[in-house]
């Protein structure tokens, strides 16, 4: 199993070379996005978009994150916003700009892990392996 992670994380590196984001942007993109989802919490304050919970939600250290996100506000990828409850704290959201170049990079990803599939399996059991993944990802 461990062969066919690294040859995924292969294809994966090869797709991104093509892609607008790199696989560290990806991540702190796809985190920002992930964080953006609404959720009801009453009338309690959602924090889930403010610097500090990004950084936590990559499991990254606040400094190693200010320095990326930084490094995305200035490609205008994401947006800062000063949270309106704590003037200290900032809220981080995508741009329209940040989650077109996501989606592109997730498209290309994608392709190439599909192509590799269905390179190595059948059309039937890429399918099966497809849902399983998709089951897995619900359920984490």
């Amino acid at each position: 199993m461990i062969e066919a992670l690294l040859t995924w994380q292969s294809r994966i590196r090869q797709a991104l070379d093509a892609a607008p984001l790199t696989l560290n942007e990806l991540e702190y993109v796809a985190a920002v996005i992930r964080a953006e989802q609404p959720i009801d919490l009453g009338l309690q304050h959602d924090d889930r978009t403010h610097a500090s919970a990004i950084a936590a939600s990559l499991g990254v250290q606040r400094s190693s994150a200010s320095t990326m996100l930084k490094k995305l506000m200035d490609k205008g990828l994401i947006e800062r916003l000063t949270c309106q409850y704590d003037s200290r704290a900032h809220h981080i959201l995508s741009t329209e700009a940040g989650r077109e170049a996501y989606r592109k990079s997730i498209e290309l990803i994608d392709q190439a892990l599909q192509d590799e599939l269905d390179s190595v399996l059948t059309p039937a059991d890429s399918q099966a392996l497809q849902a399983l993944l998709a089951n897995a990802y619900i359920l984490s």
